[in-house]
């Protein structure tokens, strides 16, 4: 069964996916060039509207500076917290483990845990989750599918 969710929601993840994997131009959102620019370091990227859009509907906020660092790496901690405002109503299946690497006042532990309760994610042997590693690609439209398959 597929989660209950808006389709701003599926709309806006599946620019994000497209920052992931497409080429400039492919990139769609609901995001119009009237709103206000909320990330001043995207306003003149290929995937502006896209960026915008993932603000716009508080899916993702930037950092602490107000960037959004659209060339940077995003992290698999950053990608779950996104997945998880996303997919909001994802029903949970399974317990999550307290993974060793994930300190109890590390900002993305609630997001990392419901992503892997949710069944989005799984982490490495040995109880690790390596937030603080890029995500690649591939682990990415891995959990882009199994948020399909939930």
């Amino acid at each position: 069964m597929v989660p209950s969710r808006s389709l701003t929601a599926s709309l806006v993840w599946s620019g994000v996916t497209s920052l992931l994997l497409a080429t400039p131009g492919l990139t769609q959102s609901r995001y119009s060039e009237t709103d206000p620019i909320l990330f001043p370091d995207a306003s003149s990227h290929w995937a502006t509207a896209c960026i915008q859009g993932v603000g716009k509907d508080e899916l993702m906020s930037g950092y602490l500076d107000g960037s959004f660092r659209p060339d940077g790496t995003m992290t698999r901690a950053e990608f779950e917290a996104g997945i998880v405002k996303a997919f909001p109503t994802a029903p949970v299946g399974r317990p999550a483990p307290d993974f060793s690497d994930v300190t109890p006042d590390f900002w993305g532990k609630a997001a990392i845990q419901s992503a892997y309760e949710r069944g989005f994610l799984a982490g490495y042997p040995d109880n690790l989750f390596r937030p603080s590693q890029p995500i690649s690609r591939v682990q990415a439209m891995v959990i882009i599918a199994n948020t399909q398959a939930r």
